[in-house]
């Protein structure tokens, strides 16, 4: 996804940080998991992984207004999103976005 490119990646290249403290990624207070994503118009570039969808806490993933393509296999596995923020991307197809119940 071109992390070198992005305007802000603060720690995303930084084997030793925690994904907690990588720019845009919030996690609850104490338990250190990941529960919203926010990369808003910061130069994402290509496919995003499906594994994003392996993060059952996560709520919100906001990466509106940046050129990536989406595949939603597996999104039903993500069962706490309730916020899918996808405006101006490179979204070429909506399928299996339905697997999703409640956003």
């Amino acid at each position: 996804m071109g992390g070198d490119k992005w305007n802000i990646n603060d720690n995303w290249n930084d084997p030793g940080a925690h994904p907690c403290d990588w720019y845009g990624v919030y996690c609850d207070v104490g338990n250190q998991i990941i529960n919203r994503i926010t990369m808003l118009d910061n130069n994402l570039q290509g496919a995003v992984p499906i594994e994003l969808w392996q993060m059952p806490n996560l709520r919100i993933l906001d990466l509106s207004t940046n050129a990536i393509d989406f595949q939603f296999e597996g999104i039903s596995e993500c069962s706490s999103l309730k916020g899918l923020y996808l405006s101006d991307t490179g979204l070429s197809s909506l399928e299996g976005i339905g697997e999703l119940a409640d956003v």
